[in-house]
C-alpha cells in the first residue's frame, strides 16, 4: 500500500540528510513511530544501517558515504517519489526465537540465583545449564531465519535495482524523474 504523506516524507529527511543539512540525530529523531507503508519501511531501515548513534554528525566531509551508496539511496528517493507498490518481501525478523532469549535470561537471572539462595546448588546448576541452551537455541533460530529470509529476498527481484524490483521499472520511472542522476543542480547527490 502507498501512503503519500509517509513516502514524500522519507524522500525529503533522505535528501537534506545526504546533502548534510540534518544530522543524524535528528533523522533518527523524525522517524514515525509507525510506517503504513511497507517500502517506507524497509527503505528507512536500509537508510538507517549506513549510521551510527554513537554520536552527532552531518554526512559531510569524512563522514560523507561513498559516492555507491549515494547512488543507491538516491535510487531509494526516486522510488519514494514513485508510485510503484513495494514488492519485496520484508527482511524484519519476528519469530518465536524471541520466547527463547526472554526464557533464558528468566532461568539465568532469576532461577538459578533462587536456586542458590535455597541451597539447591545442582538444581540451579541444571537451570544454567537449560538457560545457556536457550540462549544458544535463540540465535541459532536467528541465522536460520534470517538466511532463509534473505535467500527469498535475493530470489524476489534484480538486487542491483532495489527497491524497484526489475531494472526496468527503475530505468521507466527515472527516465521521466528529476532525481535522476545529473539531473539535480547544486545537490549533494550528483
Amino acid at each position: 500500500m502507498i501512503v503519500r504523506a509517509e513516502r514524500d516524507f522519507l524522500a525529503e529527511q533522505i535528501r537534506r540528510l545526504v546533502e548534510g543539512q540534518i544530522t543524524n540525530d535528528e533523522f533518527f529523531r523524525a522517524r514515525p513511530d509507525k510506517f503504513e507503508d511497507t517500502g517506507v519501511a524497509e527503505i528507512w531501515m536500509y537508510v538507517d544501517s549506513f549510521l551510527s548513534d554513537a554520536s552527532c554528525y552531518r554526512l559531510t566531509g569524512r563522514n560523507a558515504l561513498p559516492q555507491d551508496v549515494v547512488e543507491k539511496i538516491q535510487r531509494c528517493i526516486i522510488f519514494l517519489r514513485s508510485d510503484m507498490d513495494y514488492a519485496w518481501p520484508s527482511l524484519t525478523i519476528n519469530f518465536c526465537g524471541n520466547k527463547l532469549l526472554i526464557a533464558g535470561w528468566f532461568i539465568l537471572f532469576l532461577v538459578v540465583p533462587l536456586g542458590n539462595l535455597l541451597y539447591m546448588f545442582w538444581t540451579a546448576m541444571i537451570l544454567l545449564v537449560f538457560g545457556i541452551s536457550f540462549f544458544i537455541l535463540h540465535f541459532v533460530c536467528q541465522k536460520i531465519v534470517l538466511h532463509k529470509k534473505f535467500d527469498i529476498f535475493q530470489r524476489s527481484g534484480d538486487l542491483d535495482a532495489w527497491p524497484f524490483l526489475r531494472k526496468a521499472d527503475y530505468l521507466l520511472v527515472s527516465a521521466g524523474s528529476n532525481d535522476s542522476p545529473g539531473r539535480r543542480k547544486g545537490s549533494g547527490m550528483n
